[in-house]
């Protein structure tokens, strides 16, 4: 795919590279890798796509991998752009809220799938805002790291991922929501369970666990007691 108009923009404290092709109708979302900066291209992609700009790509490896081939052309200087206007339209259908998630938990049959390291997972370590350790009940955890090879930039083919879906227990189809601390690492598992796996039912939860338990929306789950 051929792109043009490539310009960099900042996610919190990650800088991502988008690019739109040369018609105007697509949008490639990038970032440096490794386990920390690859969270940005799905978020901006994310970022994109719920004001209903819905043809959005992510460089697999980001820049790291595309700089390996030296054949891969690379911009260096200002890239000159042409204002054009979008019109929003919101797409809320890939978004969770709180009282969606309370009807989760009240229906039973969505799967909650915690993307989060093991240790937040179990509540023996939390995010510095929240203000409970601990998981939504009755969830599923399947650590980002796992989709990623070798933790790094790159997402691991389908057949590796439907193996460790299974070791995680989380089913491959159905209606699922997918949250984390603030919902970055959520982004991930949206992108590999929606995009990567089809599954057209998944949600994500982009206020997760520190907006439920600031809020006290609900009850939370607790794997370990260390008190």
């Amino acid at each position: 795919m051929q792109l043009t108009k490539h310009w960099a923009a900042q996610l919190d404290d990650y800088a991502i590279d988008l690019a739109w092709s040369p018609d105007g109708t697509r949008l490639a979302a990038a970032s440096a890798a490794g386990p920390i900066a690859i969270f940005a291209a799905p978020a901006g992609a994310k970022q994109h796509e719920v004001p209903g700009h819905d043809n959005v790509s992510i460089l697999n490896g980001g820049m790291a991998e595309w700089t390996k081939d030296k054949a891969n052309p690379l911009e260096t200087s200002v890239a000159k752009t042409t204002a054009k206007t979008f019109t929003v339209h919101l797409n809320k259908e890939t978004l969770a809220t709180a009282n969606d998630v309370k009807a989760a938990l009240a229906k039973k049959k969505v799967v909650l799938v915690d993307s989060r390291p093991e240790d937040q997972y179990a509540g023996i370590n939390r995010h510095p805002k929240a203000t409970e350790s601990g998981t939504l009940p009755g969830a599923k955890n399947l650590p980002i790291s796992w989709t990623l090879e070798n933790g790094g930039g790159v997402f691991r083919p389908k057949s590796e991922l439907e193996r460790l879906y299974k070791v995680a227990k989380v089913p491959t189809s159905g209606e699922q929501i997918n949250f984390c601390n603030t919902g970055l690492y959520a982004t991930i598992g949206w992108f590999v369970s929606s995009e990567l796996m089809g599954n057209k039912k998944v949600k994500m939860y982009d206020g997760s666990m520190t907006e439920w338990t600031i809020t006290k929306a609900g009850p939370v789950e607790h794997k370990v007691s260390l008190k």
